[in-house]
């Protein structure tokens, strides 16, 4: 039902509806008929697709994210105390932003699977993470999304 627009870090995906199944020339997406999506994720496939897993960072790597020191400014949001923040709180998931999230599923590697996703912008626009959609192995990208 839906089919990527750009590759970055924060992918961005756009409902289509009547969209014949070909490869998208740009990021080479193979794009399906959102009735042959439909047709795809019936309640079993929903129930048994299996979450992504976070992708694998080496000691390294981490370390080098580790080393870089953020100031509080750089998360300053004018008229907010952070020191008025008290830590974690149940969101209410009738009010926005959060009803807004969700899973979005898709194939990949053979795989049914999910990711979190949250619709923005005009409500046409999907927002998931890179490595949900294409295959940090095979390269390959997502289908039946």
């Amino acid at each position: 039902m839906f089919g990527l627009l750009k590759k970055s870090s924060l992918l961005s995906v756009t409902l289509l509806l009547t969209v014949p199944a070909t490869a998208d020339p740009v990021c080479n997406v193979l794009v399906h008929k959102a009735d042959e999506v439909s047709a795809y994720w019936t309640p079993e496939r929903i129930q048994n697709a299996v979450p992504m897993p976070s992708p694998e960072i080496s000691g390294e790597a981490f370390k080098a994210l580790d080393s870089t020191e953020l100031l509080p400014e750089d998360f300053s949001t004018p008229g907010l105390d952070l020191q008025s923040l008290s830590g974690p709180e149940r969101a209410d998931i009738k009010k926005a932003p959060f009803k807004h999230g969700g899973k979005v599923f898709f194939r990949l590697d053979g795989v049914d699977t999910w990711c979190s996703a949250q619709f923005a912008g005009s409500m046409k626009s999907l927002l998931s993470a890179a490595h949900c959609l294409k295959g940090e192995k095979s390269g390959d990208w997502a289908e039946y999304v």
